[in-house]
């Protein structure tokens, strides 16, 4: 669970995240886009207005119940409706908890994306939140629009809910007896019979007993069914789903791990650094590459919080092993310019560096895509910044050198302060790139840039990409680096 003081890695994010206060009826952080979504005048605005008059009791209890699985350090992923202006918004949200100065718990609320990112692979309406509140005799108190919506103004009471009374009196039974338990029934709506998956908590109050439910639609779609192929491998469309819906809580859960890469010297073949390299470890997916989930993390905005967390572990890990006695490697992180150019990146920077104490002098940021090449000036200024705090600049040698497409040299270095390029014998064979890789490395240590060799499987390999002018090398033949066995 965060802290208050970490508030600021936030920041960093691109997509609406606020912090709501439930005990006080108030949002009490939030970033720019948070004050987009709520079509606030200022930030200002939105952090003095008061949520108490526009909620209902139903919402609060559950609210409140939710701070108690915070403290528990648990997350959760769902549609919520929201009203800004009166206007309702229906978004996919992961929430969590933050610890407060005054030592309360607060809700951290991340809009993952509105319903129509989501269109393509969620085919029908979201499934969101219907709540309700009932005394301990089953008349109503309490309920959010979206009950008012379903069953009108005309329910009273818990039974009514249910085809019979029989049944309803079960669960009441049930839920006074377990105080929390899930379950998935038929219930009859004026929109007629469907699926519902039933969340029943009991609250205890100064008046008695509170059931507190919680409804979510289930609707029968093909997207929500396993689909395998013959060999028993889910479908990518699938796939992708169940990765969207998983990947906000993965973080949480501490399902991404971090292998450290060795990058050594070619000569000598000693340590040079070791790079930083994420994977997710999903219990429901198994072992997926960035390569397949960060393109999702992309499209959900949370790629930048999810490489800020990978190098915060990293370079606790690294000091760690200074602190055994062992060299201080420099650190390499392959970024995407996407996780670069989110705003207050470089302050969420500057803060990490400071706390982990990790110098800013042993770190090397590896930049993957074309925007260097094609000269974007944001991502030009934000690298001159790095540069000033003293991190070091790697990104792709060929994408930089050469001839483009009409025959014309290509040279980005006059505009971005490179420290280290990177060349790879696997990316084409052909004589064309052969020449052309070797005129990247001529150029790169005419500028004084030192040159990674990557994917490194062979001697025969580290022999020819040392002919090159490659004097550091990494991949198979390099290995990795163990958390145990330390740099």
């Amino acid at each position: 669970m965060l802290d208050e003081r970490d508030i600021g890695t936030l920041s960093i994010q691109t997509n609406p995240v606020w912090v709501y206060d439930v005990e006080e009826y108030r949002i009490c952080w939030a970033n720019q886009a948070a004050v987009e979504l709520w079509e606030a005048a200022s930030l200002e605005a939105l952090l003095r207005r008061d949520f108490k008059p526009t909620m209902s009791d139903a919402i609060f209890e559950l609210l409140k119940d939710n701070l108690k699985q915070y403290q528990q350090g648990k997350e959760h992923t769902q549609w919520w409706t929201l009203y800004p202006q009166e206007v309702q918004k229906e978004v996919y949200c992961h929430i969590s908890g933050i610890r407060l100065e005054d030592q309360r718990v607060a809700m951290v609320v991340q809009v993952i994306s509105g319903q129509p990112v989501l269109g393509s692979e969620l085919s029908e309406s979201p499934s969101t939140i219907i709540a309700s509140l009932w005394d301990k005799h089953g008349y109503l108190k309490s309920a959010n629009p979206l009950f008012l919506e379903a069953y009108g103004g005309g329910l009273t009471h818990f039974n009514e809910l249910f085809y019979s009374t029989e049944e309803a009196q079960r669960l009441w039974k049930r839920a006074l007896n377990e105080r929390e338990y899930e379950t998935e029934l038929y219930l009859p709506t004026p929109s007629g019979k469907q699926a519902h998956y039933l969340q029943l908590r009991v609250n205890q109050s100064k008046a008695g007993n509170l059931m507190v439910l919680r409804q979510f639609i289930k609707y029968e779609e093909a997207a929500d069914k396993h689909v395998c192929s013959a060999e028993g491998t889910p479908h990518l469309p699938h796939r992708q789903q169940q990765m969207r819906q998983l990947i906000p809580q993965a973080m949480g859960s501490g399902e991404f791990c971090v292998e450290y890469q060795s990058v050594k010297q070619a000569k000598e073949h000693r340590l040079y650094a070791v790079e930083a390299l994420v994977k997710w470890q999903s219990p429901q997916l198994g072992v997926v590459s960035v390569e397949e989930f960060m393109p999702i993390a992309d499209d959900y905005g949370i790629a930048s919080l999810l490489g800020y967390y990978v190098l915060e572990k990293a370079c606790k890990q690294v000091m760690e092993w200074g602190l055994q006695g062992k060299p201080l490697a420099k650190l390499i992180m392959t970024l995407s310019p996407l996780q670069v150019m989110t705003p207050n990146y470089l302050n969420a920077i500057e803060i990490l560096l400071k706390k982990t104490g990790f110098p800013a002098s042993e770190l090397i940021i590896h930049i993957k895509g074309e925007e260097l090449m094609t000269r974007s000036p944001i991502l030009i200024e934000i690298v001159k910044s790095l540069r000033l705090m003293g991190i070091m600049i790697a990104s792709d040698a060929v994408a930089h050198f050469g001839q483009d497409n009409q025959g014309h040299r290509i040279d980005v270095l006059a505009d971005v302060p490179l420290t280290h390029v990177k060349l790879s014998p696997s990316m084409n064979t052909s004589t064309s790139t052969r020449v052309l890789m070797e005129q990247a490395a001529r150029e790169a240590h005419q500028c004084g840039l030192q040159i990674i060799a990557s994917n490194i499987t062979a001697n025969w390999q580290l022999n020819l990409m040392a002919l090159v002018g490659c004097g550091l090398y990494q991949g198979a033949l390099a290995g990795l680096v163990s958390e145990k066995q330390g740099a």
